[in-house]
């Protein structure tokens, strides 16, 4: 038998937090950064000493990007970037944290509120950096390169520079930090190893698609007045969306997003989520999204891939739709799911037409 128990921090519960990393930094003053690395690496060895949650491991999980970000030399992250990442870290360099670690079950549990904090406020720094791993893998395999070996090139520092430029203008939209990717953890079964032994993780290839073409900023892109989430989600009456239980939820700066239940609904026979289902979710958003921006036409699909990264049994998956081409006749739209640890499930790219009339359904 297993419970789920929710619960919500408050601000003077996050208070609390912030006192603990701010004397955590105070007490890590003066090491280097292969301590403070070290620090980080050593808490998730010592995380398989004991039983953990799946929430503490899935938080974790995302610790272990923070530190791949720093050792990264294809990356080869900015100074003043490192600098968030590594005092972030400094929090883990602290024995007497919130919970001590040794306690069964909840001993992480202040650690994984802490990863789960940076995670929010570094969530354009990892996604850039997620993309550009996504990018290094498949260039890398088209090249017929192994990943693993790959250092600073020429051909991946465009791509590299494009990425730390959109993640700063994000984050100076939102005012947000800075963070990173990899001690080994994230292996199957989550089983801490030094880099060396999963060298094509440590390198940060991904399976997964990405594009060399710029995206769209925020200065190039707006949704027209009117669109609203209410009437994409009335749209979804009586069709596929509704039976998959596809919902919008956020229609933000540059991109649309929808969730969709991970059940028997969008189940395949071995119990996990259909590729199908995904596909079915990322031409949701593209569609939808292209639609908003095609100026009172139609749009219909041309082709869509999927790359499918990571099985879900459960819960939630999230998906995200952000435009890299806006044309006359055409669009095109790039698609991340993720699950609900925010690591991706699916990445996906759907080409749209555009056509002078709707179709006689009413529906994209």
């Amino acid at each position: 038998m297993s419970i789920t128990l929710n619960f919500e921090l408050n601000d003077r519960d996050l208070a609390h937090f912030q006192e603990a990393a701010e004397r955590s930094r105070k007490a890590a003053e003066g090491k280097s950064e292969q301590e403070i690395v070290d620090c980080a690496v050593g808490l998730l060895a010592d995380a398989q000493k004991v039983h953990i949650p799946d929430f503490i491991k899935d938080r974790l999980l995302r610790l272990d990007d923070m530190i791949a970000m720093v050792r990264d030399t294809g990356w080869a992250l900015p100074e003043d970037d490192k600098q968030r990442v590594l005092t972030a870290l400094m929090y883990f360099c602290d024995p007497q944290d919130v919970i001590p670690d040794h306690v069964e079950v909840l001993g992480f549990l202040d650690d994984a509120v802490m990863i789960e904090l940076s995670v929010r406020e570094l969530k354009h720094e990892l996604d850039a950096y997620d993309d550009f791993c996504d990018y290094r893998a498949n260039e890398a395999n088209r090249r017929g390169v192994d990943p693993a070996t790959l250092g600073r090139t020429d051909w991946l520092d465009g791509r590299r520079e494009e990425l730390i430029e959109r993640m700063h203008q994000r984050r100076d939209r939102e005012v947000g930090g800075g963070y990173g990717r990899s001690s080994g953890y994230g292996s199957t079964g989550a089983t801490a190893r030094p880099v060396a032994a999963n060298p094509t993780r440590a390198a940060g290839a991904r399976a997964g698609s990405s594009s060399v073409e710029p995206r769209l900023t925020a200065n190039t892109f707006a949704w027209p007045e009117g669109a609203s989430l209410e009437a994409l989600n009335a749209r979804s009456a009586g069709t596929l969306m509704e039976a998959l239980g596809i919902r919008f939820t956020e229609l933000g700066d540059g991109f649309l997003r929808a969730t969709m239940p991970v059940d028997a609904r969008t189940h395949q026979p071995y119990g996990l989520l259909h590729g199908g289902a995904s596909v079915a979710l990322a031409e949701t958003l593209g569609s939808s999204a292209g639609m908003l921006m095609a100026g009172g036409n139609a749009v219909v699909g041309l082709e869509i891939n999927a790359n499918h990264l990571r099985a879900v049994r459960s819960g939630i998956v999230t998906g995200t739709a952000r435009p890299i081409h806006i044309g006359r006749s055409t669009q095109v739209w790039e698609i991340r799911i993720e699950d609900e640890a925010a690591k991706p499930v699916c990445i996906s790219r759907i080409t749209l037409a555009v056509l002078p009339q709707p179709p006689a359904s009413g529906h994209a």
